[in-house]
């Protein structure tokens, strides 16, 4: 690129000119003389930074970075912990190339400074430090940096990009502290395990003999205890159990909405998170389901620090949806994120200059962008084909080329825009993910994250059926389900004072809590919680919650 004027260069060459006008129309020749000699020095400017430039574009300067902990202890990367990204810019020329502003293009959930100003010398290494604070879970994608250098007089200004991708998976920030504690119990134990449970009459140990209460079963008196006492006593034991959390995760559009860090995803994130860590800390099993329009990832019961690795991995791969029947875009949309990504990354032009004819057989390839633009969707197919690694089934679509397309969106975490579900058929969606996480016969405590009845265009009209026919298959087979509905934090608890922000805040916990109304006219044990709550203050609640009325009245 070559060098273009500064707003200092503009104001310089503006002046010249100006003089020169002058001292024309005047008949001064010292003006004319002075603007000449400021346009000469522009010009003169010029010819010297040019060639630096050139040097710049044929490799002279070289970019590499990496990442490093703010404490060196603290390796793992959580949200909301702090990352140094060290910079060194390598000069293998030998022209002093001036004063270089680096600003990094990243994803919107990694918050990085605006630019970093530095001198680079000839043949020497310049380290700049960046802290980059991760702002929500999943896998972002540093993209590379744009980097500003100007001459020494700072009259021209020259742009290089660094396309150099690098990859942060971001745990959720329940695995920074210390391992929560869940209580409750399901309804029966589905297997041996480690923690105690008390059962009048049954299991392994004696834990007491006590005096009869109401609803003891008649057939666990202790008859000798109670001819020598004279009351009514029972034999109470121990024995070791094992309880099923199935935690059910909603990931559809209306989870999705909010600034980084603070949308019910990232809430539903971070909570599967530590009620999975609590339950598998105390040797329970959890199994999980992330749904949308379908079920979008899943893992079965299991225990164990590898079970615990697997939960994460579909946690973070909830966040970039590509599939096809899981984003809002046409094939032109799509063609226009990854053509204009390719275009600035790589370097790489697939928008056609000019339409081929009409009987062109070439049309069979080439879909339009949202203004009109013709995009050859083979070129942009075979680009994408050589930057992806070994092929993966994991993004729908409806060919080759569109295929690899999303599977570029997936590796470089480039956000489309999810599907709206209808009311409809969002309670369709939650009360299929409930069905299917209900019907093992053994007990479990199901717990969900959604915002089904939220939005004002979610009538109860539109749900309430579907959501009474998969909790009656909940009841009926003794589950005990907990309802867990993200809210927006208060402005004003995170320190900051924008009354536009607190007002959206407000309006979003009205919303909820009339929701959550709706929901326990259903007999639903609902909790509203902020993405700045500690998931603590509320597994120990979600997990004492007793069970429901078999037959809850229905909302009028």
């Amino acid at each position: 690129m070559r060098p273009a004027l500064t707003p200092r260069g503009r104001w310089f060459a503006l002046s010249g000119i100006l003089l020169l006008a002058a001292g024309a129309a005047g008949g001064v020749a010292a003006l004319s003389a002075l603007g000449l000699l400021a346009l000469a020095g522009l010009a003169l400017a010029y010819l010297h930074h040019a060639p630096r430039v050139a040097d710049i574009f044929a490799g002279g300067l070289k970019l590499a970075w990496w990442l490093e902990p703010e404490t060196p202890a603290e390796r793992t990367i959580l949200v909301g912990r702090p990352l140094w990204l060290q910079v060194a810019l390598r000069c293998h020329g030998r022209a002093r190339l001036g004063v270089a502003r680096l600003r990094a293009v990243a994803h919107p959930a990694l918050e990085l400074p605006g630019e970093l100003g530095a001198r680079i010398e000839p043949l020497r290494e310049t380290r700049l430090s960046m802290r980059v604070l991760p702002h929500a879970a999943g896998s972002h994608v540093i993209h590379g940096a744009m980097l500003d250098v100007d001459d020494l007089l700072g009259l021209f200004r020259a742009q290089a990009y660094f396309p150099n991708p690098l990859k942060l998976v971001v745990m959720p920030r329940a695995l920074g502290s210390a391992v929560p504690e869940v209580g409750g119990r399901a309804a029966s134990e589905e297997r041996a395990g480690t923690r105690l449970l008390r059962r009048v009459g049954l299991g392994l140990e004696l834990r007491e003999i006590r005096e009869h209460a109401h609803g003891d079963p008649w057939k666990r008196i202790a008859w000798a205890a109670t001819a020598r006492t004279g009351q009514l006593m029972v034999r109470e034991f121990e024995s070791d159990v094992t309880y099923t959390y199935h935690l059910l995760v909603d990931a559809s559009a209306a989870m999705r909405r909010g600034a980084p860090g603070e949308t019910p995803l990232d809430v539903a994130i971070d909570g599967a998170t530590a009620m999975a860590r609590a339950a598998l800390a105390q040797g329970d099993r959890v199994a999980l389901t992330i749904f949308a329009g379908r079920t979008i990832a899943s893992a079965l019961p299991g225990d164990g620090p590898v079970h615990l690795s697997r939960i994460l991995a579909c946690l973070l791969d909830a966040r970039h949806v590509v599939d096809e029947d899981l984003t809002d875009l046409t094939d032109g949309e799509l063609a226009q994120v990854v053509a204009r990504y390719l275009r600035h990354q790589e370097g790489v032009e697939t928008q056609l200059d000019r339409a081929p004819t009409l009987d062109d057989p070439g049309w069979a390839r080439i879909v339009t962008g949202p203004r009109g633009e013709l995009y050859d969707l083979h070129a942009l197919g075979r680009a994408c084909r050589e930057l992806l690694p070994e092929p993966d089934v994991r993004a729908g679509g409806a060919d080759a080329d569109t295929l690899a397309l999303r599977r570029l969106c997936r590796l470089r975490s480039l956000d489309l825009p999810p599907r709206v579900l209808a009311p409809a058929a969002h309670g369709r969606a939650v009360a299929d993910a409930l069905i299917g996480a209900a019907m093992p016969r053994s007990a479990r405590v199901l717990v969900l994250w959604t915002t089904l009845g939220k939005d004002p265009e979610d009538e109860p009209a539109a749900w309430q059926a579907l959501m009474q026919r998969a909790l009656h298959l909940v009841r009926r087979r003794r589950h005990r389900l907990a309802l867990v509905m993200p809210v927006a934090p208060l402005p004003g608890e995170r320190g900051a004072h924008d009354p536009m922000l607190e007002l959206q805040a407000r309006v979003d916990r009205r919303r909820a809590e009339r929701a959550s109304r709706k929901m326990r006219q259903l007999a639903l044990d609902v909790h509203l919680v902020a993405a700045d709550e500690p998931p603590a203050l509320w597994l120990r609640q979600v997990g004492r919650a007793g069970p429901p009325p078999r037959r809850p009245a229905l909302a009028s």
